[in-house]
């Protein structure tokens, strides 16, 4: 049998087959989605217990079975330390012992100790399970608290367009205090530079050339480029005006006097 939905189960549970609405959990752990330890009697007492900056202590003797889950503040880890330890010896541990699960996954079978009291133990995750299988005279006593880990100091390096700054930058986990970040920022800007236009003028000088007897035929310069044209005014051609003068003795003289059209004198010959 399949359920057609699955669910999110954690700490490696699945979706019962045989009842779609709850998980089935690994031993140890129970509830709907195996997000808890799994009850078995009311002698335990608490079993989810938080780890927090203090040591804290957990306890439990006699005959019976408890499961304990203890949670620190993620990503922080579980220190978890041994006062009391006493447990009937069998080879191997299999119904008198104490078994920690404080490796990655605490669905898997944990470490059983039933002869010799653990050493410090450090969890590799938040979670740490305790599974107690006592008999009349076994008991343990424990002390656990939230193990903050240490600054991991990181260099980052950022790129600009000329060159690297490396920024040393402090990662912390836990409570400790990270220092304030300092803050670069490059800024680029490009301008260009406006274009001042030039201006050129040339000018076309338009002349005139007079021949003796003809008319007045004008000639252009071509010009270098767009400009204004001045034209000068043409002349005219006036015929030569001839005056006689009166002899006076033998003497005789000739003058010739030019004329434009306004009576104005142009040219005087003698």
């Amino acid at each position: 049998e399949s359920c057609e939905e699955q669910l999110l189960c954690a700490h490696g549970g699945y979706t019962d087959p045989k009842n779609c609405s709850q998980c089935r959990c690994t031993e140890g752990l129970g509830g709907r989605l195996c997000e808890e330890p799994l009850k078995t009697s009311t002698k335990c007492g608490g079993l989810e217990l938080n780890a927090t900056s203090n040591f804290q202590i957990l306890s439990q003797n006699g005959t019976g079975q408890c499961n304990f889950l203890i949670t620190a503040p993620a990503p922080n880890k579980i220190l978890i330390e041994f006062d009391e330890f006493t447990f009937r010896y069998q080879s191997p541990c299999s119904r008198n012992y104490l078994e920690i699960r404080y490796g990655d996954d605490i669905s898997t079978t944990g470490v059983r100790f039933c002869l010799e009291k653990p050493k410090l133990l450090l969890s590799k995750t938040e979670h740490a399970l305790i599974l107690y299988h006592g008999l009349a005279e076994s008991q343990f006593t424990i002390r656990y608290k939230n193990a903050q880990q240490p600054p991991i100091e990181t260099t980052i390096m950022l790129a600009t367009t000329n060159s690297s700054i490396l920024l040393p930058t402090v990662i912390t986990t836990g409570e400790t205090v990270s220092p304030e970040p300092t803050r670069w920022t490059t800024t680029s800007t490009a301008s260009t530079l406006p274009t001042i236009p030039t201006a050129e003028t040339t000018t076309a000088i338009t002349t005139a050339t007079t021949q003796p007897g003809t008319s007045t035929n004008p000639s252009t310069i071509e010009p270098v480029r767009h400009a204004s044209t001045i034209t000068l005014p043409a002349l005219s051609t006036i015929s030569p005006t001839f005056s006689r003068i009166p002899k006076r003795g033998r003497t005789r003289k000739r003058i010739i006097v030019v004329t434009n059209e306004s009576g104005q004198l142009i040219n005087k010959d003698e």
